[in-house]
């Protein structure tokens, strides 16, 4: 088998890559898009928080804590649903934790009880062995800053590489990252994307910096090979702890809800994380 296959299109990642110590999950809130700021901005328009904010986040873990991952999270699908699984759509598959959907008691979040099922979510985040790198990106005051401003998911998955890469060098470490897949066109430009950083370099660190990555995978919410009955759980939870981050530094960044207090000490470099494990930008 090509090991550097994933090099040639978007691949789906089904089992632990080879040659790999460290896998690191992304998930997203808000928007990257700029045009409309942009515009607005030419136009003299209002813009919302919920246009202007875009979060970035990724979760690492080795084998062994990806492995107490999908147990801890499984755990309380079992718990809360038959076999883990829910009519989604005329089929059946996987529960899948999406934050949006559990904020907005949508199904299939809807009826259980919800102090429980948030405890549990809560206790499971706090027992994971996992470092979290994330980016805060303030749109506005980007497109004031900067002429022809570097697109905000591009700034953003560059800050995490940097610093996933700086954490695999020092332990000399072999990693890959997971995102979640959005379609063979975008997935096709992001993969290309991350390879000119791997390739040569960011006008931080060289390409050498970068020689530890063993793969860049998209994979779906569900695998399709399982018949939708399994999920990816290292992109829920990456999506589970990515908000609590976009809400708190949307709102201010000043106090701290308890979902935020439990993500934060999961930052790398916690408990000065700033730089490391959360980067605003601009400043």
């Amino acid at each position: 088998m090509d090991t550097n296959d994933w090099r040639l299109r978007p691949k789906i990642c089904v089992y632990w890559p080879e040659n790999t110590d460290i896998v690191m999950g992304l998930d997203e809130n808000g928007t990257a898009e700029i045009k409309s700021i942009v515009s607005k901005i030419k136009n003299k328009e209002k813009i919302t928080d919920n246009d202007r904010f875009f979060t970035l986040t990724g979760v690492s873990f080795n084998q062994a804590g990806y492995t107490m991952l999908k147990e801890r999270m499984n755990a309380i699908k079992y718990r809360y649903w038959k076999n883990g699984v829910y009519p989604y759509k005329g089929g059946v598959k996987r529960v899948c934790f999406h934050s949006s959907e559990i904020r907005r008691s949508k199904s299939p979040f809807y009826g259980i009880n919800r102090d429980a099922f948030m405890e549990d979510i809560s206790g499971m985040i706090r027992e994971m062995p996992t470092r979290v790198i994330s980016c805060f990106v303030d749109k506005e005051k980007l497109c004031r800053k900067y002429k022809t401003p570097d697109h905000p998911y591009d700034l953003a998955i560059a800050f995490l590489l940097e610093r996933f890469c700086a954490q695999l060098n020092k332990n000399e470490k072999n990693g890959a990252i997971i995102l979640e897949a959005r379609g063979n066109t975008e997935d096709k430009a992001m993969l290309n994307h991350i390879l000119h950083i791997i390739e040569k370099g960011t006008n931080k660190n060289p390409s050498s910096h970068f020689s530890r990555i063993t793969g860049v995978y998209f994979n779906p919410k569900w695998s399709k090979d399982d018949d939708d009955k399994t999920s990816y759980v290292i992109l829920e939870l990456a999506d589970l702890m990515s908000y609590p981050i976009h809400k708190h530094y949307r709102n201010g960044g000043t106090t701290k809800d308890l979902p935020f207090e439990i993500v934060e000490r999961k930052l790398l470099r916690y408990p000065n994380p700033f730089g490391w494990g959360i980067k605003l930008f601009p400043k």
